[in-house]
């Protein structure tokens, strides 16, 4: 890939520092004799000729400056030693060994104030002729490693930071120069493995046991790496190579990633995710080709420019290009920036915009896609992501490309304003994209009730059937859905079987079967599941759909009803139709035509018992009692109003039921009145009339006492069955309803039928007959002598009052004087002889009051002449001391027991005068109850005897307060 077809993006702000004292002798940019750098913990220090050490503030004012050799040494390296206050140098002499310093910038020479000495190592590398081409040291500082032109890499190990000791080593020997030198640390497991590049291969070396000068492992045979072009990625911990068409990566164990740059390159530097590579900005000023020993020393003076290139390698773009005057002495990081140092001695300040800012150039620029992928790569947080990925929607569907909007759409679910993105799909013709994002909804628990919905009605227009029954039967969808709305979307799309899993689920019965009839038309299928519901539901169910299902099944409806109002129902498992299911194949199965018409429930046991070959099961079937309080009959009475027939036969199953478990009497009384009115509805215009009629009868004769006989009158009237009404008659407790239907009816002989048979028992129907003999001139004249035997019969039972026969004759003008002259002058003469009588008993009783008082009188005023001569109690004769009473009783003193020794009462007349002193203690009480005697003269007819009575007891003063 060509660096032209890379996108480049100015992610960095560049800002040139220069000294405003250019002619200060100390000022950094005036000294072309710059050898090293190095940043450290809040400044810089830089190494000059004359083996001189500078340290700047980061304001590049100078702080101090000591001269760290000899003037002849050129300081070739500087690194300050983070976690300590070290820094380190290493100086070079043509003919001498490579000497490291180590200089504490904590503490001070006495002699020349200058940082103190903390430590020296000197370098042996034989003749040392050779310049150091590449040097590194681990974070601990206990390895340093050089590498030289001629080959060969050294390995110093030891504790230099506290002055114990270095040893060293050649760890590689070869006629290539070293290029380049990298540690990779392992820290879980302690170790260290060397990355070196020569010109022409790169490979690892072991930092422990012995070598013998050999690679541990050849990452790459044919390439190597120019001087510069080398680097350690601290981030990846990888090994970085630039060469002029790519920049690759190294692990410990092979080649890793790379990516093509062509461009040639004379330094490479990481920092954060970026690769910093300066390449050649102008011609070389010789057209010389460039030597080895350009290469290790003058090469940066062949050309007049610079360029620097902030590279994103795994992105693909170029965070900032520019010309830099010169060439480029350095590059390093220091105070949170990449700086760039020129061999002009400019410092080039290097600041990454922020985050929002490069963001808001890509989205700026609608590269929304880049934009993502760089979020990505610097992990920035989630929510700025999936904005991005709303505004990479929002765009591509500006732009008319709504297809290609919708996965970034998707990808921002988590962000919420979902329902915005659904009015954008809510046109027809992306139904599909529609789905999707609702799918997508789902898969991520974001989906509302309504989004489910939606989701579900989507798939019905789609007529996705296989999605549909799979979202449908996931048991972990069924909370996120409205069952109503989801079992109407699948009614008006034709998917009623799903309608009708739905409504099982949520428990709806009846809404179940509502859809197997109404829109599957599986009436059978129906039958089966209500057959599997509890008792409870399965009434309910019936009670509101038996009608339509005993239109279809007759008989196995018909059979469920039984047995669930009998007390035998138990739940079967529901049979599921394996065979066609439209409607047409369901009518086939009906039994409605071919069902023969049963006329009693023997014969339909029969009949379901040889269509379901259980013969043998229903003989030995044993009746148990039923589990559960079977429902009253008359919940189901108006299902069968088209089905005369299969209404007798539950009938006559629910009236054998009733009969063995003793049911409800009210509901027996019922089942059997119905029952009868049945018999004689289908005994009309029918070929078997006598025998309905027979059954009626037989069933009025078993079921006397339980039969209702109005209603057993009234139903065999309407039916103008004859022999229900006399067998009507013959009830106890009816003669009045059968008098009053014969009146209602002008049937005079009845009615004299009915009063002979039952007047003795029944007195009120002398009083109705009277009335009714005289209700018309031909009534009574059709009565004839039955009328006076009606009024005799009122006379001697003297079953109404004179007055009351008087009122109820002159109702009208049938009945004249004559007809009741006699009575008149018999119930006069019979009052007549009542008051004689009553008069002679009268007199009688005040005779004998008059002689009672007399003979209480003498007693109080005559003296009683005793002679007695024998104990009324033991009957011997008297001996003194005697006791003698008023009543003629004497008795012995001994033989005369009495509670009251002073006033004795006689023995033999105690009980008398105590039951008479009770009766007057009564009276007395009566006398003073004022509340019964109201009570009493309120509810009786006749107010004087009620008077006269308690007159009688004794309460006149309580009777003459009334009256009064």
């Amino acid at each position: 890939m060509s660096i032209t077809t890379w996108r480049y993006f100015n992610f960095f702000d560049a800002t040139p520092i220069k000294d405003p004292s250019l002619a200060d002798e100390h000022t950094l940019y005036s000294d072309p004799g710059l050898t090293a750098i190095a940043p450290g913990l809040t400044t810089i220090f830089f190494a000059t000729s004359n083996a001189t050490i500078k340290e700047f503030g980061q304001d590049l004012t100078l702080k101090q400056t000591w001269t760290a050799y000899d003037p002849a040494v050129s300081i070739s390296y500087l690194r300050y030693l983070k976690g300590t206050s070290l820094l380190l140098s290493v100086g070079e002499l043509s003919g001498v060994g490579p000497v490291i310093k180590l200089w504490n910038l904590e503490k001070r020479d006495k002699k020349t104030g200058f940082p103190h000495l903390h430590s020296t190592v000197t370098v042996s590398n034989g003749d040392n002729i050779s310049p150091i081409s590449a040097f590194d040291l681990t974070s601990d500082h206990t390895m340093l490693v050089f590498g030289f032109a001629d080959g060969t890499v050294i390995l110093v190990r030891g504790d230099i930071v506290h002055d114990r000791g270095a040893r060293q080593r050649v760890v590689y020997d070869s006629n290539g120069p070293v290029t380049g030198l990298a540690f990779y640390e392992n820290k879980t497991e302690n170790t260290a493995t060397l990355f070196v590049a020569t010109v022409n291969r790169i490979f690892t070396v072991s930092t422990t046991g012995k070598n013998n000068g050999k690679p541990e492992k050849v990452l790459d045979k044919t390439r190597g790496a120019d001087l510069g072009c080398t680097t350690f990625d601290p981030i990846k911990q990888m090994f970085v190579v630039a060469r002029s068409d790519s920049v690759s990566y190294y692990t410990t164990t092979g080649r890793g990633p790379s990516f093509v740059f062509e461009v040639s390159k004379k330094r490479v530097f990481t920092y954060k995710q970026y690769v910093v590579m300066v390449s050649f900005g102008g011609t070389p000023s010789s057209e010389s080709g460039v030597s080895l020993s350009n290469l290790l020393g003058s090469v940066d003076e062949l050309y007049t420019t610079s360029r620097l290139l902030i590279v994103d390698g795994a992105n693909q773009y170029i965070a900032y290009t520019g010309q830099i005057s010169g060439v480029i002495k350095d590059i390093f990081v220091q105070w949170n920036k990449l700086l760039v140092l020129g061999a002009d001695g400019v410092l080039y300040q290097f600041e990454e915009k922020s985050l929002q800012a490069r963001l808001d150039i890509l989205t700026g620029r609608n590269l929304y896609d880049v934009a993502i992928q760089l979020g990505k790569s610097l992990n920035i947080d989630h929510e700025m992501i999936l904005k991005i990925e709303k505004d990479f929607g929002d765009y591509l569907y500006k732009i008319d490309d709504v297809v290609d909007a919708l996965p970034h759409y998707i990808q921002a679910i988590d962000l919420g304003k979902t329902s915005e993105i659904i009015l954008k799909y809510r046109e027809s013709q992306y139904i599909n994209q529609l789905t999707e994002y609702l799918e997508a909804l789902h898969d991520k628990g974001l989906a509302q009730k309504e989004h489910t919905t939606l989701l579900l009605n989507s798939y019905a227009k789609l007529k996705n059937h296989k999605k549909l029954q799979e979202f449908i039967e996931n048991d972990s969808n069924s909370s996120k859905f409205d069952f109503e709305t989801a079992i109407q979307i699948c009614r008006q799309s034709e998917y009623y079987d799903m309608a009708s899993e739905l409504a099982k689920k949520m428990g709806e019965s009846q809404l179940v079967v509502q859809i197997k009839l109404k829109d599957l038309q599986d009436y059978k299928g129906a039958l089966s599941y209500v057959h599997s519901l509890p008792v409870d539901e399965c009434l309910r169910i019936l009670i509101q759909n038996s009608r339509v299902l005993l239109n279809k099944f007759p008989n196995e409806t018909t059979l469920l009803l039984i047995d669930l109002f009998t007390g035998k129902y138990a739940p079967k498992n529901e049979v599921v139709a394996t065979k066609d299911t439209t409607p047409e194949a369901k009518d086939d199965d009906s039994t409605y035509i071919a069902a023969p018409v049963l006329q009693s429930y023997r014969a339909f046991v029969n009949y379901m018992s040889l269509a379901a070959n259980e013969e043998e099961e229903a003989k030995n079937q044993t009746v148990e009692p039923p589990t559960y309080q079977p429902p009253r009959p008359r919940l189901i009475f108006s299902s069968f109003v088209d089905h005369p027939n299969e209404f007798v036969i539950f009938l006559e199953a629910c009236l054998e039921a009733y009969e063995r478990f003793s049911g409800n009497e009210k509901d027996r009384k019922d089942i059997l009145s119905t029952l009868y009115e049945m018999y004689l509805e289908l005994s009309k215009n029918s070929e078997d009339k006598k025998e309905w009629e027979d059954k009626a009868k037989e069933l009025a004769t078993e079921s006397a006492k339980a039969l209702d006989p109005n209603t057993i009158l009234l139903l065999s009237h309407l039916a103008n069955f004859s022999e229900g009404e006399l067998f009507t008659k013959d009830q106890e407790g009816f003669q009045t309803d059968l008098f009053r239907s014969c009146v209602s009816m002008g049937d005079v002989p009845g009615a004299i039928n009915v009063l002979k048979k039952y007047g003795d028992s029944e007195p009120e129907l002398y009083p109705l007959a009277l009335t009714f003999f005289t209700s018309s001139p031909s009534i009574l004249e059709e009565a004839g002598e039955e009328f006076q035997y009606v009024l005799n019969k009122i006379k001697d039972e003297k079953l109404m009052a004179p007055l009351q026969v008087v009122q109820a004759l002159s109702v009208n003008s049938v009945a004249t004087v004559g007809l009741v002259k006699q009575y008149l002058i018999d119930l006069i003469e019979r009052e007549k002889s009542e008051i004689d009588t009553n008069l002679k008993l009268s007199a009688s009783y005040r005779a004998e009051t008059q002689a009672k008082q007399a003979e209480i009188d003498h007693l109080r005023r005559d003296p009683q002449v005793v002679q007695y001569t024998s104990c009324s109690a033991c009957g011997s004769a008297l001996d003194l001391p005697a006791v003698h009473f008023g009543c003629k009783h004497s008795f012995h003193q001994r033989c005369l027991h009495s509670a009251d020794e002073t006033n004795p009462s006689c023995p033999i007349c105690l009980p008398a005068v105590e039951a008479i002193t009770a009766i007057r203690r009564g009276q007395d009480d009566t006398s003073d109850r004022y509340d019964l005697f109201k009570m009493a003269l309120d509810e009786s007819e006749s107010k004087f005897k009620v008077v006269t009575d308690f007159l009688g007891r004794g309460a006149m003063e309580q009777a003459r307060y009334i009256l009064r």
